[in-house]
């Protein structure tokens, strides 16, 4: 071949595309199936990656060692301003129940004084047979023809030691009751037979006065008669006489305290009502106060979520508005449940009040007063095993709400019964579980609402009667807990985990800051009150 043509040949297979290897398939691997070999790390980058590991882990370690400050000034700082809103609060409240107190005792010594100078007015009124006066005085608030001296000596007693017929005459028309017994025993007649008022005497024997009732020293007023006539009068009076006419004092004397009695349960009655119409405005002023709480926990959890993920910063508003708007709901409903509690308490005091019960609503508080300082040593160790004794659980009576902050910080299950993710029925029963399992107090925070029939529901969702079994210590005794473990537990819950020793050291602590919480939950628990100091 000319040497022309072979180059030009030659260029012309170089330039053409190479052709793929035939057989391509099975048994025959492409290029691109081969990997090519691993290098080996410099040691250098190893090294450095160590170093940079280091770096990571004393910087996520000095971040961690910094948020611990941070939670501790951040709790210390919350505890401060709960210290001292709750100091104020406590202050207000007992500047208006010690404002109350005064007017109170105001009204009451107002009111002795009054009584003190109506009942010596008609006494002497009485004495000195001035009728138009007695009428005038009988006719003022709290006059009454048995008022009395500090003797006992009634006005009918006075009127008939003065000789007053005229008086003596009214009052037992009035009622007056003539065989009453003053100092040294006397009744009306004895003192006018000793002192000789003979009209007076045949108006008290025809009225159903007794001549057979003596003094204190057993005489009889026809013994100490100053007129023989007077004597002869109380031995020819026909004593059946006597004995039929007291039977009809006796009778009206009744019928008037039965009217009296009467009266008195209609006013108790309508205060009850007034008692059960304010209970029914405070137990729906506390759902929504719930309702309240749980909308705004919902609404920050929104918010944080949106945050958390980045959302647009338009979504990211909203979020921080409806937060905003809970907030402020919340607060009208709190507004709303002070004023039904204080309602609630306020009538429950007057029905106390009307029933003679006790006259200030701060000696009916049931309950021990310890101070913040002692909680360690009172309520988590129950140093003298009070708590144990009593056979309950400690309630917890805060209105400071400081006790809600140091159980947050201390080792405990903390159940927020506000809260609903709290209480949702397997994160509540790990809680309980937890506290059993690792012998750890639970804590039932109420905050300022009135939850139990909530709580109790939500216990019998997880276990019907879990609730009861919890309040009566049924659920610690022979390893009955264990029927809350589930499968799907893990390992952490395996039966044999649990020690019953440890389950004993179990302890339900439920704190409120409602200062009246219902009655059934003081009745069921160890309640402590927490003072509030400066």
């Amino acid at each position: 071949m000319p040497p022309k043509k072979a180059a030009a040949g030659k260029a012309k297979r170089a330039a053409s595309p190479t052709k793929k290897p035939a057989g391509k398939g099975k048994g025959v691997a492409s290029g691109k199936d081969k990997k090519p070999a691993q290098a080996a790390v410099p040691q250098f980058i190893t090294d450095a990656a160590i170093k940079i590991q280091a770096r990571i882990r004393g910087y996520l370690a000095r971040k961690h060692v910094k948020k611990m400050r941070e939670d501790k000034i951040a709790m210390e700082k919350e505890m401060e301003e709960l210290r001292a809103n709750a100091y104020r609060a406590e202050v207000e409240y007992e500047r208006k129940q010690q404002a109350k107190q005064r007017k109170k005792d105001q009204e009451e010594r107002a009111r002795i004084a009054a009584e003190k100078k109506l009942r010596k007015e008609l006494l002497e009124a009485c004495f000195d047979d001035e009728e138009d006066d007695v009428i005038k005085l009988l006719a003022q608030p709290g006059a009454d023809v048995e008022m009395a001296d500090t003797h006992n000596n009634t006005c009918l007693s006075e009127a008939a030691a003065g000789g007053a017929a005229g008086i003596v005459r009214l009052l037992l028309s009035k009622g007056a009751d003539p065989n009453s017994q003053g100092e040294f025993k006397r009744t009306p007649l004895w003192r006018a037979c000793f002192l000789g008022h003979d009209q007076v005497i045949s108006m008290l024997l025809d009225a159903g006065a007794d001549p057979r009732i003596g003094n204190d020293t057993g005489e009889i007023p026809k013994y100490v008669a100053n007129k023989p006539e007077i004597r002869e009068m109380l031995e020819a009076f026909d004593l059946s006489k006597t004995d039929k006419l007291v039977a009809q004092f006796n009778a009206r004397k009744a019928e008037k305290e039965a009217s009296i009695k009467a009266q008195s349960m209609a006013k108790i009655n309508e205060k009850a009502s007034e008692v059960t119409s304010a209970k029914e405005a405070y137990e729906r002023d506390q759902k929504n106060l719930k309702k309240a709480h749980q909308e705004l926990e919902k609404r920050i959890h929104e918010y944080d979520t949106v945050v958390g993920e980045a959302k647009p910063e338009e979504l990211c508003n909203i979020t921080l508005q409806t937060v905003k708007d809970a907030e402020k709901t919340l607060e009208e409903m709190k507004v709303l449940a002070d004023e039904s509690a204080d309602n609630f308490r306020s009538v429950k005091l007057a029905l106390r009040n009307l029933k003679d019960a006790e006259g200030a609503e701060d000696e009916d508080e049931v309950g021990i007063r310890i101070e913040l300082k002692e909680l360690d040593e009172v309520l988590m160790r129950d140093v003298g095993n009070k708590i144990r004794d009593s056979g309950k659980w400690p309630l917890v009576i805060d209105v400071s709400k400081q006790v809600s902050v140091f159980l947050r910080y201390t080792d405990t299950n903390y159940v927020n019964a506000c809260s609903s993710t709290n209480m949702e029925p397997n994160k509540l029963r790990r809680s309980l579980l937890g506290g059993i399992r690792y012998g750890k107090p639970m804590v039932l925070d109420l905050m300022d609402v009135d939850l139990m029939d909530e709580i109790e529901r939500a216990f019998d969702v997880i276990e019907f009667g879990l609730f009861d079994e919890i309040m009566s210590k049924g659920l610690l005794q022979n390893e009955a807990y264990m029927k809350l473990i589930r499968k799907d537990d893990g390992e952490e819950y395996h039966p044999n985990k649990f020690q019953d020793s440890r389950a004993q050291k179990f302890k339900l602590i439920i704190i409120t800051s409602n200062r009246d919480p219902k009655e059934s939950l003081v009745e069921s628990t160890y309640v402590m009150r927490v003072k509030v100091k400066k």
